[in-house]
């Protein structure tokens, strides 16, 4: 199945993907649940993307445009994880989810509305790992949220691709962790 197809089937993610003047689409496997992926994503923030939130705040205001604060991520559990529409995350101030359906978190500012959007593929992989989609929408709302966006673009691939590898490899060093747990409990039975 086509991706921007999978992602139809979730609910008002066609009119999005229809508006959206930006798709970022990209693919992550790992042994994980949805839940476990979007508390790692909430709790991800390494010092060099504070660094990067305050340089976009000094940005921001060169393009005339305001940014509130530097956003924060905090530590979360899996069994915190914002899953209830209407819920906000620290980073991200609107939440829609269906547990272990989807996830979409998005903002909405004068110069560009965007989405995040993580959906699990329904069936697991043999080695019970779960693929997932994790896509970006980009809706310009004025001319200077393409200036904007055609700035931040590289950053943005970067920031993705960096939180994917590290939640990935935290995800499968917990999975051999819990495996050989297991093991070891069975062989003391």
């Amino acid at each position: 199945m086509d991706k921007r197809e999978f992602l139809r089937q979730i609910p008002g993610v066609a009119d999005l993907l229809d508006g959206a003047d930006e798709v970022d689409i990209k693919t992550v496997t790992a042994p994980i649940t949805l839940r476990e992926l979007v508390a790692a994503l909430c709790s991800w923030q390494p010092g060099w993307v504070t660094f990067l939130y305050r340089v976009r705040w000094a940005f921001v205001r060169v393009l005339g445009m305001t940014q509130e604060g530097i956003p924060q991520a905090r530590a979360m559990r899996p069994e915190d994880a914002p899953m209830t529409p209407g819920d906000t995350s620290g980073v991200f101030p609107e939440i829609d989810a269906a547990e272990d359906r989807y996830w979409i978190a998005g903002a909405s500012e004068s110069h560009l509305a965007f989405w995040l959007i993580i959906a699990p593929y329904p069936d697991l992989l043999s080695d019970g790992s779960t693929r997932f989609t994790f896509t970006t929408l980009v809706r310009y709302n004025r001319w200077i949220g393409r200036v904007y966006y055609f700035i931040v673009r590289p950053f943005h691939h970067l920031i993705v691709g960096v939180l994917l590898r590290s939640v990935v490899r935290q995800a499968t060093k917990r999975a051999t962790q819990n495996a050989a747990e297991t093991a070891e409990s069975a062989a003391n039975v």
